[in-house]
């Protein structure tokens, strides 16, 4: 896609969200046509773009997909089972977030560490 045929006016957006979406849909149209395998829409725009774009924002945005949050949903009402500690995972980084008392996480010491 090119942005000129876009606008044939000659008439560009101005507001740098617009700016900034035409070059996402740029990139990706690019990238469509010219990689060699089939690309997955969901998987390139939620998994890379959205979730890529949050990450910028501080350690506590996210996205999530049907299934996460309906894991996240069972995680609130307490129906989840798991070690007990809330994870923020990065490249080469985990930080606990959170850990529940009297949990396998707790009893293991990492709710005691982050007294």
């Amino acid at each position: 896609m090119n942005v000129a045929v876009a606008f044939p006016q000659g008439s560009l957006p101005s507001d740098e969200i617009t700016v900034q979406s035409l070059r996402f849909a740029e990139a990706y149209s690019a990238i469509q046509h010219n990689f060699a395998e089939t690309i997955d829409p969901d998987k390139t725009i939620l998994d890379g773009g959205i979730r890529g774009m949050l990450s910028t924002l501080d350690p506590f945005s996210a996205f999530f997909d049907r299934e996460q949050f309906e894991l996240l949903k069972q995680q609130t009402r307490g129906e989840a089972l798991g070690f007990g500690s809330i994870l923020y995972v990065t490249p080469g980084k985990i930080l606990v977030l959170q850990t529940a008392k009297d949990s396998p996480s707790w009893r293991a010491g990492l709710g005691q560490a982050m007294k």
